[in-house]
C-alpha cells in the first residue's frame, strides 16, 4: 500500500566517497549504514567513481519499514 513516508537521497560527483545523513538517525554508525556497505562492496568489485551521498532520513531506522533496504537499492 503506497504511503507518503520516504527518505530523500541525492548523489553528486566527488573526489572521494562521502555519506552525509540528516533527519531520523537514532545512532546508527556511519559504516553500518546500508548505503555505505553497498558502495563499499561494489566499489571493491567494479570501477565505480566516488560520489557524495546526501540522505535525509524520514523513515525511522530499524522500524521494519524497509527504509534502509530501499535506500541501498536506490
Amino acid at each position: 500500500y503506497p504511503v507518503s513516508l520516504y527518505d530523500i537521497i541525492e548523489f553528486k560527483e566527488s573526489n572521494r566517497f562521502k555519506l552525509d545523513i540528516e533527519g531520523i538517525r537514532l545512532g546508527i554508525e556511519y559504516k553500518k549504514n546500508l548505503v555505505y556497505k553497498v558502495y563499499e562492496f561494489f566499489s571493491n568489485m567494479f570501477d565505480i567513481p566516488p560520489v557524495e551521498v546526501y540522505m535525509f532520513k524520514r523513515i525511522p531506522v530499524e522500524a521494519g519499514l524497509g527504509g534502509g533496504s530501499s535506500d541501498a537499492a536506490f
